[in-house]
């Protein structure tokens, strides 16, 4: 076997671990900055002090916490922290120091990043933002929520929705419950013994549910469910743990998707997959399909359907020959008519759900006309030529790719080369694809798979080719088998990375580009 095709197998069998084990335990997540210091107030383990100090080291240079790539997205794990290390009994010097940096971040960056609001705000942002000042001002800490005023607005809008909702278990609205709840109801627990598939909702419910006698069985429950939580962490630190789970089905979906993308799942590319890696996706394919309901598909069976996954599972289907109900996607078109929403009333729409959802109804050969989702996204295009990131995902390479695979699939032809100029155009000198100074291999396979596919069709300039090349040897330069550690870019109530999906899109761009043989 050639040095190549040894490589080539490593790949393949990283890759078949990873598909291998999706949806199992309930879904792999990385550790979340905001829901551990939010736990630590309402759900302590024993002994604080290890998380309390993987906090710290979370903190960035610049006093506040989580990414800069993504800066409101940093206002609720930075406030979450501060509240966790002001409510200390007994302080260290390098809570206090934190502490400082933290309000000194709050203080410089507030003004600026919430003069707007935009498409790209965290889940629960306008709900549980406010609640956090208002805790933060019960502590004496000097912050006021004068910037915050649209977002409050905002908030009280939503408060209004959630108010006429004739459900509340599993949807949204009780995934972000600690920032608009007060009174623990039985009914708010739902199937996967949490409340709204949230640790921190699930552990401000606790807190307060305790004291009420005929709420005990439903307290073991979610005591029983925050603990499976920590076990899908993949972190042995005590209390230490992730933002959402279980996500069983969305983690199934998302992680088979960009094979759809790399043309694994269809004749005649996939009689080149091995055996074995065709044995899994058959298996996690059937899977997906029990799993998708008349509703649509959510994260589990136990939370509210939602727009994209439901679209990601139907193009899926669709791509091995699986019939589905039109009717299941249609149920999230927009009241507008000219896009999809990932639930029902929503406040801000995402591109990259109008985007898998034509892919779907491409490849379903739907009759639905794709022109006006078409110009949708069309009408979404920043000025530099990218699509910006989003509600879901905060990169503009992913926003940017989806588009570009969506446009592709619908055979909107004419615009592909002129956007995969622009897609190169913000290729890193080292090869790779960020929003950071230096590429993100995930990054880099969501823009490698949509130049590939437009290369496949004729529709990338053959100069832009070597750019494909750069990619390639920058992704085999940065591979570490069995990996799976990398930036968050997904986005829920702070930037996350959802691990396996993750890395099958990492594992799958890089064995397409190898598998080119022109590049």
């Amino acid at each position: 076997m050639s040095d190549s095709a040894r490589y080539l197998a490593l790949l393949w069998a990283d890759l078949e671990h990873v598909l291998n084990d999706l949806g199992s335990d309930g879904g792999l997540m990385s550790p979340s900055i905001y829901d551990t210091a939010q736990c630590l107030r309402y759900y302590p383990p024993q002994n604080p002090w290890p998380a309390i100090e993987w906090l710290i080291e979370q903190q960035q240079p610049d006093g506040g916490w989580a990414t800069p790539a993504a800066p409101r997205a940093r206002y609720m794990p930075t406030f979450a922290v501060l509240l966790a290390l002001t409510s200390l009994q007994r302080k260290r010097r390098e809570t206090e120091q934190a502490i400082a940096a933290g309000l000194g971040f709050i203080n410089r960056h507030q003004a600026e990043d919430w003069a707007t609001l935009g498409h790209d705000l965290p889940g629960g942002v306008e709900l549980i933002l406010p609640r956090l000042i208002e805790q933060a001002q019960a502590l004496n800490l000097p912050v006021n929520l004068e910037p915050y005023a649209q977002l409050i607005a905002l908030g009280e809008r939503r408060r209004n929705h959630i108010r006429k909702l004739p459900r509340l278990a599993g949807t949204t609205a009780t995934h972000v419950w600690e920032g608009w709840g007060n009174t623990p109801r039985k009914e708010l627990v739902d199937g996967s013994k949490t409340v709204g598939h949230s640790p921190t909702a699930s552990a401000v419910w606790l807190s307060m549910a305790r004291a009420d006698p005929a709420l005990h069985t439903e307290c073991a429950l979610v005591e029983e469910g925050l603990q499976e939580a920590l076990q899908a962490t993949t972190t042995t630190i005590e209390g230490v743990i992730n933002s959402c789970w279980p996500i069983t089905s969305f983690e199934r979906a998302f992680a088979l998707y960009p094979l759809l993308l790399a043309g694994f799942l269809n004749l005649p590319n996939s009689q080149h997959i091995p055996a074995s890696i065709q044995a899994v996706i058959e298996r996690q394919v059937t899977l997906l399909e029990s799993s998708l309901s008349a509703d649509g598909l959510g994260f589990t069976k136990w939370f509210l359907a939602d727009g994209d996954d439901t679209a990601v599972a139907i193009a899926i289907l669709a791509a091995v020959g699986k019939h589905v109900a039109p009717s299941i996607l249609m149920k999230f078109k927009s009241p507008e008519g000219d896009h999809f929403c990932a639930w029902q009333g929503e406040f801000q729409s995402s591109p990259s759900v109008t985007a898998h959802a034509l892919h779907a109804l491409a490849l379903q050969q739907h009759n639905e006309p794709l022109a006006t989702y078409q110009q949708y996204l069309l009408n979404q295009r920043q000025p530099n030529g990218l699509w910006a990131g989003e509600k879901w995902n905060a990169s503009t390479i992913y926003t940017t790719s989806q588009v570009i695979v969506a446009l592709i699939e619908s055979g909107m032809y004419e615009v592909v080369p002129q956007l995969c100029r622009s897609l190169v155009l913000f290729q890193h000198k080292d090869g790779g694809w960020s929003m950071n100074p230096t590429g993100s291999a995930e990054e880099t396979s969501y823009a490698a798979l949509a130049l590939l596919m437009a290369k496949n069709l004729n529709l990338l300039p053959q100069d832009l080719y070597p750019a494909l090349t750069h990619a390639k040897q920058w992704m085999c330069a940065q591979y570490r088998p069995f990996v799976m550690d990398g930036a968050p870019l997904w986005l829920g109530k702070e930037t996350y990375r959802p691990l396996r999906i993750a890395r099958a899109f990492e594992l799958v761009g890089l064995i397409a580009l190898l598998k080119d043989d022109e590049l």
